[in-house]
């Protein structure tokens, strides 16, 4: 998993002025560590689709993610964390 996220990490920073940061946690790789081979891999390839399209295609991208809620009333903060839907 530690080799996917490295190439994907490359492939983004090999789009010229433009920084996305993708954060692998504990959480994600023991849960991914669960997975099949090939559903591994389309993780990967779904996460590596919308880093692509990111810097040029910004709207195609947020159409796949969702925001997680905050709760209610906490100081007019909205949430900066989004989920994408593998399959």
């Amino acid at each position: 998993m530690k080799k996917a996220m490295k190439k994907l990490r490359d492939e983004i920073n090999a789009v010229p002025n433009v920084d996305i940061l993708i954060e692998s946690t504990r959480g994600f790789e023991k849960d991914i560590a669960k997975l099949s081979k090939d559903q591994k891999a389309a993780v990967i390839q779904k996460i590596n689709d919308c880093a692509s399209l990111f810097p040029t295609q910004k709207a195609d991208v947020y159409r796949k993610l969702r925001r997680l809620r905050l709760p209610s009333n906490i100081n007019g903060y909205e949430s900066s964390l989004y989920t994408l839907t593998v399959s």
